[in-house]
């Protein structure tokens, strides 16, 4: 029970296999009270479901990152409700797969907003609620090796990571004297609805990269969740700005 009595927001919570999903059933096995939310309402609705069928403590609401006044919605009842807030999980994110030359710039802005924007918008009311709490609080940022290496047709996606990689870094360097960390995870290829979606329209691509990783797997969603429940817990204590790829290696 390592987040006992500890209180939990995890944004991007819509699928049962997707990386929200997963650290949310992780933190909810620790004790925590998880609060999930997703621009989906009824997905996360029906996650929270979930959960709570399994025994677990968990409400669910809907949340448009991209929205100051949604953000403000979802985190001050929390801190209000529970009298603080502990934990933030910026796991919120989409991709739109394009060559540079062909990708809308709707799209492009989407991205930003959603991936890059959301998560300032998150750490920023997060900030606000921990600063002013006994213990501080730990934010904790899901980006990807998007960030750390160059794919084709990931020029909005490896951008909006890059930009998420920074600010978690100003982050953690703004918040270390008032006990608020900030840490980022790097996953790799991770069996999500995503990387499915990827399999069917580039089965090669997924192949060659696959051949890469040097521990000769996929990764599974629960891998990226037992990383979040080490940052989310005092176990961490004294790191912030921390970067953790969980990648299998695909980085060395």
């Amino acid at each position: 029970m390592r987040l006992k009595g500890k209180t939990a927001a995890i944004t991007g919570v819509a699928s049962p296999n997707g990386l929200g999903f997963a650290i949310a059933k992780a933190f909810c096995s620790q004790g925590a009270t998880v609060h999930i939310c997703d621009i989906d309402a009824k997905a996360a609705a029906d996650c929270s479901e979930a959960l709570n069928a399994a025994g677990f403590q968990s409400i669910a609401r809907r949340l448009d990152v991209t929205s100051e006044p949604d953000w403000s919605d979802f985190l001050k009842p929390i801190a209000r409700d529970n009298g603080r807030l502990d934990i933030l999980v910026n796991n919120a994110g989409i991709s739109r797969r394009a060559l540079t030359e062909d990708i809308k710039i709707a799209d492009w802005r989407q991205v930003i907003e959603v991936n890059l924007t959301g998560a300032f918008l998150g750490c920023q009311q997060a900030i606000q609620i921990m600063q002013g709490q006994p213990g501080g609080g730990s934010i904790i940022n899901i980006a990807s090796i998007s960030a750390l290496a160059a794919f084709p047709q990931s020029s909005a996606y490896g951008a909006s990571k890059g930009g998420l990689r920074q600010l978690s870094k100003v982050v953690a360097l703004e918040g270390a004297s008032r006990k608020i960390r900030c840490n980022t995870i790097f996953p790799g290829m991770i069996a999500t609805d995503l990387l499915r979606d990827l399999a069917k329209t580039s089965p090669d691509q997924i192949a060659e990269q696959t051949a890469k990783i040097p521990v000769g797997r996929i990764g599974d969603p629960s891998d990226v969740a037992q990383c979040a429940i080490f940052l989310a817990s005092e176990e961490s204590s004294y790191m912030t700005g921390a970067e953790i790829t969980v990648d299998g290696g695909y980085q060395i």
